[in-house]
């Protein structure tokens, strides 16, 4: 049995919202190739800029950095974090 949901006034203002965040953020489609290095790499080093807007916190800006600022523990390999 299938449900269909119908949104109301505020879920469609919530969305047009994020629609708008969104469609602001810099370089967005440049951010997306730089996540794909996760597939090669496992992780993608980007830093996310913040700004407050309406008390809410919004990225502003992302900065990619190489994968090798970064290196896993020898005692344990899921961290990761900058070379001392």
């Amino acid at each position: 049995m299938c449900r269909r949901v119908i949104p109301g006034a505020q879920e469609k203002a919530m969305a047009d919202a994020a629609a708008e965040w969104f469609s602001d953020l810099p370089e967005f489609e440049t951010l997306l190739f730089d996540l794909l290095d996760t597939i090669g790499h496992g992780f993608a080093a980007v830093e996310i800029g913040w700004k407050q807007a309406e008390n809410i916190w919004l990225p502003c800006a992302f900065y990619k950095h190489p994968q090798r600022w970064f290196q896993t523990a020898t005692y344990n390999r899921n961290a990761r974090h900058p070379p001392d």
